[in-house]
This record gives C-alpha cells, sequence and structure tokens, in this order.
C-alpha cells in the first residue's frame, strides 16, 4: 500500500495546496487504511493524530481530515462486446391433436301445466308438472392435426462483465463527510462545512465558579457542584464535596452562574432556579429562607442568560431587559432604589442588553451597540464611568466600544473587545487589570500581553483570559496559587497557565479558577481549603488538577 507521501512523489510534487497555502504532510507507510490528520487554516500546517487512542484535533484552531491510503473505489470499465451467435434451436414440437367436437344440444323442456284453479279465500293454484326431458345430441367430429412447430431462432450469448478500472493513484481526503480531493493532484480547496466544522462532542458545556464553591453543566442538561456547601450552595442538601455531586431537582439546564453562597440554573423553559444563601432574597422565591434544593426565581420567565453576585441576582430576558433580585445597599439591582427585593426587579433604563455580569456589589450589561453600562459599589471606579460615586441606575463604561463579552468580580470588571484584546477597570493593587501597574483606574486600560483572547472571567484580585490557541492566561495576585504558573507570586501582567492545552471555557471564583477542555475534563488551580478544585483533597495548588466526579 502506497503512502500519501510516495503518492506525491509519484506525481512529482512536494506539497499539498490548501486554500492557497501551502502544507507538506508526511504520512508514513502503513498498514492503516484511513488516517486522520489535522489541518491548521491560519498556518497551513497538517499533523497526524492517533484515533484509535482517542486523540482528537483542536475545535478551535484544526480542522479534522481523513486521508484514505487505498484512494477511492475505481470507475467501472466499458461494457462488454455482444457474444458470438449461439448453436441453431432444436426443430419444433408435433402440432398438439384437434379438439373434441361440442357436445349435442340438450332437448327443449315440456311444455308448462295448466295453472290450477284459484283457491277459495285467495290460495294459489298448484304449479304445473316438469316436461319430459329431451333426447341427448350427436357427438362432434374430432379437429383436424395442428401443424408442425418452427425450428426455433439461434440463441445469443449473454454480455461480457465490465471489469472495473484500478482505483485512483495517491489518496482519497474526506472532510465533514464531503470527498474533497480523489486523485494524486495535492490540490483542494475546503468546502463550507470543512471551514466551520462542528465542535466535538462533550459531556460538559459550561462552568461557573463562586466564592468557594464550582459547578458544571453537564450535556444531559444536569449541574454538578463540588466545594463549600455553606447554606447549601452546591444543591445536593449533603454537606460540602470535594468531588463534584449532582444538584437535586434541576433538569433542562441551558446556563449556570455561582454566586458566593449560591448558585443558578437557567433552564430549558426559560425560567430560573437558585439554591443556597437566602438572606438577602437572592434565590429570588420571595423569601430570606436559604435552600439546600433548587426553587424557582418568581416572576421571572423570558430569560436567556443569568449572572450571580455576591448575595444578588440577574436574568437577561428575551426581550433585551434585565431583572435583579436580593441585596440593594448600593444599588445593585439597579432600579433607582437601594431597597432588597426578594423577587425580581427590572433594571431601570435597560434595553438592548446582549449579555450580563454580577460582581459582589455591582452589576454590568453588555449593550447591542458594544458599549457596556454597569451599575451599583463604585468606590474603586468599578463602574468605569471616571468616577468613584455608587450609582442605582446603569452609567456608561468611558471608552469601551466593540465589546464582544464582559466579567466582573469584587471591585473590578473587564471587557474583551472585538479585536481580541482585554480592557479591565476598577481596583488594581493586585494587578487584577493587568496593565502592568497596581494603580487603580475609574475608566478601562488595556491588559499587556494579551491578545487573541476569546473568553473572559475574573476572581476577587484576579482575571483570566481564554486564548484562540486554547491556552490560558491569568494575571494579579497570585498568594494560593490562583494563577495557576507554578508560583505563588502576583503579577501585574498576564502569564501563562502551565499545562493547559485545549481549553474551551474558563471560569474563577474568589482564589481559584478552572478550565473546561477539549476533552471535555475539567482543570482548577488556586485556594482549595473548601475542596473547590474538585481533586477530591484540600490542598491548594498552583498548578491545574483534575476535578473528580465530571
Amino acid at each position: 500500500m502506497r503512502s500519501f507521501t510516495s503518492a506525491l512523489a509519484g506525481a512529482a510534487v512536494t506539497a499539498i495546496v490548501v486554500s492557497g497555502s501551502i502544507a507538506i504532510a508526511a504520512i508514513p507507510d502503513s498498514t492503516t487504511k484511513v488516517i486522520t490528520v489535522c489541518y491548521t487554516k491560519t498556518s497551513g500546517a497538517l499533523r497526524l493524530i492517533d484515533k484509535q487512542a482517542k486523540a482528537t484535533c483542536n475545535a478551535k484552531t484544526e480542522i479534522e481530515l481523513s486521508w484514505n491510503q487505498q484512494g477511492i473505489k475505481g470507475d467501472a470499465g466499458p461494457q462488454g462486446l455482444i457474444g458470438a451467435t449461439g448453436p441453431a434451436g432444436v426443430n419444433g414440437q408435433n402440432g398438439l391433436n384437434g379438439l373434441n367436437g361440442l357436445n349435442g344440444l340438450n332437448g327443449l323442456n315440456g311444455a308448462i301445466g295448466p295453472v290450477g284453479a284459484a283457491g277459495h279465500d285467495g290460495i294459489n293454484g298448484a304449479p304445473g308438472a316438469v316436461g319430459p326431458k329431451g333426447e341427448p345430441g350427436t357427438p362432434g367430429a374430432n379437429g383436424a392435426d395442428g401443424a408442425p412447430g418452427q425450428q426455433g431462432p439461434p440463441g445469443v450469448n449473454g454480455l461480457n462483465g465490465a471489469p472495473g478500472r484500478d482505483g485512483i493513484d495517491g489518496v482519497s481526503m474526506s472532510c465533514a463527510n464531503e470527498l474533497i480531493i480523489k486523485q494524486a493532484l495535492p490540490a483542494f480547496t475546503l468546502k463550507p462545512a470543512c471551514e466551520s466544522p462542528p465542535p466535538p462532542p462533550s459531556s460538559l458545556t459550561r462552568l461557573a465558579a463562586g466564592y468557594y464553591h464550582a459547578c458544571a453543566l453537564l450535556a444531559d442538561a444536569t449541574v454538578k457542584c463540588w466545594g463549600y456547601d455553606l447554606y447549601g450552595a452546591l444543591g445536593n442538601g449533603l454537606g460540602s464535596s470535594y468531588t463534584a455531586v449532582t444538584v437535586s431537582g434541576v433538569t433542562g439546564a441551558t446556563a449556570i452562574a455561582a454566586g458566593d453562597y449560591h448558585s443558578c440554573a437557567l433552564l430549558a423553559d426559560t425560567t430560573v432556579k437558585c439554591w443556597g444563601y437566602n438572606v438577602y432574597g437572592q434565590l429570588g422565591n420571595g423569601t430570606n429562607t436559604s435552600s439546600y434544593t433548587a426553587v424557582t426565581v418568581s416572576g421571572v420567565t423570558g430569560a436567556t442568560s443569568i449572572a450571580a453576585g455576591y448575595d444578588h441576582s440577574c436574568a437577561l430576558l428575551a426581550d433585551t431587559t434585565v431583572k435583579c433580585w436580593g441585596t440593594n445597599g448600593y444599588g445593585q439591582l439597579g432600579n433607582g432604589t437601594n431597597t432588597d427585593s426578594y423577587t425580581a426587579v427590572t433594571v431601570s433604563g435597560m434595553t438592548g442588553a446582549t449579555a450580563i455580569t454580577a460582581s459582589q456589589l455591582h452589576s454590568c450589561a453588555l449593550l447591542a451597540d458594544t458599549t457596556v453600562k454597569c451599575w451599583g459599589y463604585n468606590a474603586q471606579g468599578q463602574l468605569g464611568n471616571g468616577t468613584n460615586t455608587n450609582s442605582n441606575t446603569a452609567v456608561t463604561v468611558s471608552g469601551v466600544t466593540g465589546a464582544t463579552a464582559i466579567t466582573a468580580e469584587l471591585y473590578h470588571s473587564c471587557a474583551l473587545l472585538a479585536d481580541a484584546t482585554v480592557k479591565c477597570w476598577g481596583y488594581n493593587a493586585q494587578g487584577q487589570l493587568g496593565n502592568g501597574t497596581n494603580t487603580d483606574s475609574y475608566t478601562a486600560v488595556t491588559v499587556s500581553g494579551v491578545t487573541g483572547a476569546t473568553a473572559i472571567t475574573a476572581g476577587y484580585y484576579h482575571s483570566c483570559a481564554l486564548l484562540a490557541d486554547a491556552t490560558v492566561k491569568c494575571w494579579g495576585t497570585n498568594g494560593t496559587g490562583e494563577l495557576g504558573n507554578g508560583t505563588n507570586t502576583d503579577s501585574y501582567t498576564a502569564v501563562t497557565v502551565t499545562g493547559i492545552t485545549g481549553a474551551t471555557a474558563i471560569t474563577a471564583g474568589a482564589y481559584h479558577s478552572c478550565a473546561l477542555l477539549a476533552d471535555t475534563t475539567v482543570k482548577c488551580w488556586g485556594y482549595n481549603l473548601f475542596g473547590q478544585l474538585g481533586n477530591g483533597t484540600n490542598t491548594p495548588t498552583n498548578t491545574p488538577v483534575s476535578v473528580i466526579g465530571l
């Protein structure tokens, strides 16, 4: 069997042309019929992976191609010629004897007898007697002999079989079940199905981290949490857990959020359920009674996204308005008052929202025009409007346009921009704004050394970004290893998390961080006194460890 490399040599070429880029694949001779290759569009690089070992391509940067070393099946050969004339047919058989003559006709029936006399009182007369049977007819004569049969025509041989041509030399290639190349010429153009391949199957879809706990949304629409269960934050009524446990009474979940000591899930029917600490009404069920199992938020339907802060929660609705509930001492509910609410209230003046985030004492919304508005506590400038004055209605963040995602925690906020850079504003004593200083900023500043970002998250005093190459960078405080770079040294600029590749989502709690990987596993790092890293221990670590039970 010829390898792809030798097929190229036979065609007097040395490279594959992929949509105008040059890519070289050194595929060894092998008895394997189909070889899987990962193709990187940005660089044109190709690399082999072992599917039997369950290796996969990076869904964010690579496209999976299947190379068939046997070549595809050849076209059918031409039709065979008509066969030679067969031998003469045998003589026909003698004709059959003529048919016997018809039987004679039956004689006529006898005459009908006379009608009986009318009976008295309307009784019918008796029927007449049947006439005598006629004489049998004379038998017919025999028919004449049939004519002799004619000689049969000569037989014809069947058509010759059609020999198929040899398979095309070289390889065939397919992507997303579409054939792209079927000859040795190594030039092809990726089809739309290959340009945007579906993401790999995943058993996990989302992550959310709270103060001392974290949660994961599974593909079966259930939720698992791990870590500190104070007031029921894990939602299973069984107490704290160093490994992931299932939240009771939550099915059909489509999104999750974790506050400091409570958690919430958005359901497929666009309602919301929350569980855990409820002294300030952050569960939204009209009471201030904490719950170890999920309860339904009152007055919220049509929700498309959710967020959880320290003691309050918010929901983005399909009409692009926002509702919040819980504590409101600093205006974090955004309804123009400072009164706590045990049920959802509408954020004043908010329309056109596309995403939301909630911090300890403030909240923010990303708008359809790519600007950001925030409301609530502002002593460190976390509202980003150039002041440190609290606001119980939404104010516009200065200097942020082109935003595509937002995050907020404790006293700072960040926005991911369309150019894949990140801006942050607010408190910066530990370098959580990532601009190389520890000076607070009341307006947005650019994070140093972060390009190609695709997602962001914020902890109490640190921040992280997921990059297009599926690695993660973090910056800020690092006393318990929350930056994940193998040290406990704070960093005012972004540093790479050690050992994380293939990341697809990230989240940060107060002093820990987590990443969802392409193989559907989760790794966490940082503070772990209450098991929030989910690895079965309560030992902190400054490098990522795997969550158990997902």
